[in-house]
């Protein structure tokens, strides 16, 4: 059945205006059968529900996310059947099918004597009993003591839309689940707040304040009224957001592009430049090799060769004949060819003279190697505008109070915008202190109050701070009046905390190198390693709740993308380089999603991009920063909290690229 009011028939106006949307389940795309409201006000059919959890092996008790928008849900105890059902879409199913009745046929049944093919337009409904009469059955029905009160309109009347209340109101009433009467009364107790049959204001609700449940409906719809400006502003500043990130996808897809084709370009004029000069060097090299050698080949041949060869057969000759007549030893002969032999043997008893110097060996110098330094002096880099301007410092004040009995050691900040108030964590005097933003102490934790404290971080959707102390996650009233347990998840050893902009709280185990995540309840819902020796803080971009976890043993800042996966990595080794930290603590990010890094042993702050990618200098010793352990933003000002416990205030005006 099309229950969507645009494809009605156009004679047919109503005060309701619906689709689709709200009547179909998302999962099996059919029409919504006993539907189930999550806290998101998203509805899926009870059966749907419960096969999607059944196949996912998520039981009673356990959280899940929402299949449209991932809001954090939890099973009931007793299962999907305990879980809220979504009246309105009854209610409108049963309005729908009403209305259809009135349109579908234009010839009809009389439901109280049973004639049929009565012309509709002759006979009226009964809005109560749901029946067509005739015109005897009509006067019957108002005269009979059950039905005298009830609501009869001809088809012409309720085409006009204007009995569309006193149809709601009929098909709207609900009944007492425990003595199965008409809800009447709501209970307006503090303890209560619950709707009431008759049954139940006689048994447990005799001396309480009640109200009929039309005045409380009043009452509800006058307040969700009150939100709706807001939340059409939020929906039209997020599609617009949406909207601004597709033109800067856009935006920066063309920049890829023709910066590719520029830098293309670029490289090719380079090589043709370099091909140019190296096959001029080389020629100038075989030049060279061609005047060393030549000369040398000059010099040599300036020698009588063919004469020192004739030397050196005759001394041979001269050699041979001699050593043969001594070994002979034959008298005769030697006496016959001494004098001879003498003479010869004079002329070999003397090389020439000849000045040959010894050649030189040459051989080509090593090359330096061509290094990233060298190609990027020859064809430059990218250049990205998206520095921040120098930020000012407004004012700064010591957190020491008269109480504490030890110097400060802070090591964690946060911001309560609710009040506009700046919490720190002095782990030295294990307490919490709470100052305004010209620097006057609001309050301070009481002596004891904490074990060890060294995280904090304000939650949004209650009235508490979450304060990692001694191995344990607490939540404590912002008066610090009151401290309960915020999970029973035995930790090992947590450390950096932070909360998600969907609500999900994410902890830093040290010991395992993991992030752990917990809805608002305090139930794990998830964990996935960090890839970090010791992560010590956590932040989530406000506007992508990308993870960004600093680990002060490598000396990294790792960016994960919520699901775990990582997105990039600063940070190579230990130094002071634009590519190095030295022990970054605190992170947190700006509303462009600019990352921000204590980057505590080179007393400094960096700014990085979302991906982790290096983009300036922030503030430095030269602003006067020394050992700075965490950082905070508001919309305008930067706080940053030192390790001996000074608070510092920046104005903060980044310059974007457009």
């Amino acid at each position: 059945m099309n229950n969507s009011l645009e494809a009605s028939s156009s004679t047919y106006t109503s005060t309701v205006i619906l689709t689709d949307e709200f009547l179909h389940c998302p999962n099996c795309t059919q029409e919504l059968v006993r539907p189930k409201l999550l806290p998101c006000l998203h509805s899926f059919c009870c059966d749907c529900l419960e096969t999607c959890l059944s196949s996912n092996g998520i039981l009673p008790g356990q959280t899940f996310y929402c299949p449209l928008c991932r809001t954090h849900c939890t099973v009931p105890e007793s299962g999907v059947q305990e879980m809220k059902d979504n009246v309105l879409v009854g209610s409108m199913q049963s309005f729908l099918n009403f209305r259809n009745d009135i349109l579908i046929s234009d010839e009809v049944t009389c439901g109280g004597c049973g004639k049929r093919s009565l012309d509709k337009t002759k006979v009226k409904k009964c809005i109560e009993c749901s029946d067509w009469l005739c015109r005897s059955c009509s006067r019957i029905h108002q005269q009979v003591k059950l039905s005298k009160d009830h609501h009869q309109y001809s088809s012409e009347e309720l085409l006009t839309g204007d009995f569309d209340d006193v149809i709601k109101e009929n098909i709207s009433s609900h009944y007492c689940p425990k003595h199965k009467e008409k809800l009447i009364k709501y209970c307006l107790e503090t303890k209560c707040k619950a709707l009431l049959c008759e049954m139940c204001i006689i048994t447990s609700h005799s001396n309480h304040d009640v109200i009929p449940i039309t005045q409380q409906a009043i009452k509800d719809s006058e307040t969700i009224q009150l939100f709706l400006p807001l939340v059409e502003k939020f929906i039209s500043t997020l599609q617009m957001r949406i909207k601004n990130l597709a033109s800067q996808q856009k935006d920066v897809t063309r920049f890829r592009k023709t910066f590719h084709k520029t830098f293309g370009d670029r490289v090719l004029k380079v090589i043709e430049k370099i091909t140019e000069k190296l096959y001029n060097y080389s020629v100038s090299l075989h030049n060279s090799v061609d005047g060393l050698t030549g000369d040398r080949l000059e010099y040599i041949n300036s020698f009588d060769v063919e004469d020192l060869k004739s030397k050196l057969e005759t001394a041979k000759i001269s050699n041979q004949f001699c050593e043969q007549l001594i070994k002979f030893d034959h008298t005769a002969s030697i006496l016959n060819t001494s004098g001879l032999a003498r003479s010869q043997l004079k002329k070999f008893q003397k090389c020439p003279k000849m000045k040959i110097s010894s050649w030189t060996t040459y051989s080509l110098t090593e090359p330096v190697g061509v290094t990233l330094d060298v190609i990027a002096y020859l064809v430059g880099g990218v250049y990205c505008d998206d520095k921040p301007k120098n930020d000012t410092s407004v004012l700064s004040f010591n957190t020491k109070s008269e109480l504490d009995v030890r110097p400060c050691v802070m090591c964690d900040l946060a911001i309560d915008h609710s009040n506009s108030s700046v919490i720190v964590v002095d782990e030295s005097n294990k307490n919490l202190k709470v100052f305004d933003f010209e620097g006057n102490r609001l309050t301070r934790s009481a002596d004891g109050f904490f074990h060890s404290p060294i995280r904090i971080t304000v939650l949004r959707n209650n009235d508490n701070y979450l304060v990692n102390d001694e191995n344990t996650l607490k939540l404590s009233s912002k008066q610090f009046t009151s401290l309960q347990l915020f999970t029973s998840y035995k930790f090992k050893q947590p450390v950096g905390i932070c909360q998600s902009t969907n609500g999900e709280i994410l902890v830093a185990e040290w010991m395992t190198g993991e992030v752990l995540g917990f809805d608002e309840i305090g139930n794990i819902v998830r964990k996935f390693p960090c890839l970090s020796k010791n992560p010590a803080y956590l932040s989530c971009c406000l506007e992508c709740d990308h993870l960004i976890v600093s680990d002060w043993k490598t000396h990294r800042i790792r960016v994960f993308h919520w699901n775990g996966n990582l997105i990039g990595t600063f940070g190579s080794t230990q130094g002071s380089d634009i590519d190095q930290l030295d022990h970054p603590h605190g992170v947190s990010s700006d509303s462009e999603n600019r990352i921000i890094v204590c980057d505590s042993w080179n007393n400094r702050l960096l700014l990085l991009n979302w991906k982790g990618r290096f983009i300036g200098n922030l503030l430095t010793n030269k602003e006067g920063l020394r050992w700075p352990q965490a950082s905070a933003l508001t919309k305008n000002y930067l706080f940053v909290v030192e390790r001996s416990g000074i608070v510092k205030l920046f104005e903060y005006n980044p310059v974007t690229n457009s």
